[in-house]
């Protein structure tokens, strides 16, 4: 007799992670396509009658409609990460001048959420050889997450130095902040926090991953 034994543990895992993904992907393009249909068909049925009504109508749906665009760029990402069809394009890098264009494109979001965003960019930091679109979407995604998940009145801080060979980039903030228990999870596809603090805070939990 002969017995052939193999660890499947690797397919169970990713049928899983399909079967989240759709579960995932069915809820969140489901809810904000039903707000913008219906924001629509109000605005529709009472053209002319409350403008300033029609305006915050019409802003919901350019928010709706950013988070289907930022959901399905996060799918884009992942999906060229799993396939191994990103390439680096590294370039010689001022980290600071980044760091300072992507606040300042920020500052926006952060007025309206009622946070400030304080930085501190050493003058020395080194040119640093990384691809440039790397670098800005790692940047944008810690400092959205610190805007997003911060309290009114609250602050950003965000630290870039040398370290000996190395630059230290540091991004804290006074937000609702994640229990113990979630940490090991935040770099898991799919994975966000859930409680009263994060329920009305749109996200794929694809950012960190």
């Amino acid at each position: 007799a002969i017995a052939v034994l193999r660890d499947i543990t690797k397919l169970k895992e990713l049928e899983r992670i399909e079967s989240d993904f759709v579960t995932m992907v069915a809820h969140e393009l489901k809810a904000p396509l039903a707000a913008i249909s219906g924001y629509v068909d109000v605005i529709l049925g009472s053209l002319g009658e409350d403008i300033e009504q029609e305006k915050k109508m019409l802003e919901r749906c350019k928010e709706r409609a950013y988070s289907l665009l930022a959901l399905i760029k996060d799918l884009l990402d992942i999906s060229s990460l799993e396939s191994s069809s990103v390439t680096s394009k590294r370039e010689p890098l001022q980290l600071g001048r980044i760091i300072q264009e992507i606040a300042d494109f920020l500052r926006g979001m952060a007025a309206e959420n009622g946070v400030q965003m304080a930085l501190s960019i050493a003058q020395d930091l080194p040119l640093t050889s990384a691809d440039r679109r790397e670098m800005e979407h790692l940047l944008t995604n810690l400092l959205n997450n610190a805007i997003k998940y911060n309290v009114r009145g609250g602050k950003v801080y965000l630290d870039a130095r040398r370290q000996d060979s190395f630059i230290r980039i540091e991004v804290k903030d006074t937000g609702i902040g994640i229990s113990a228990e979630a940490l090991p999870h935040i770099f898991d596809e799919f994975y966000r926090v859930k409680n009263e603090g994060t329920r009305f805070i749109l996200g794929t939990g694809l950012g960190l991953a």
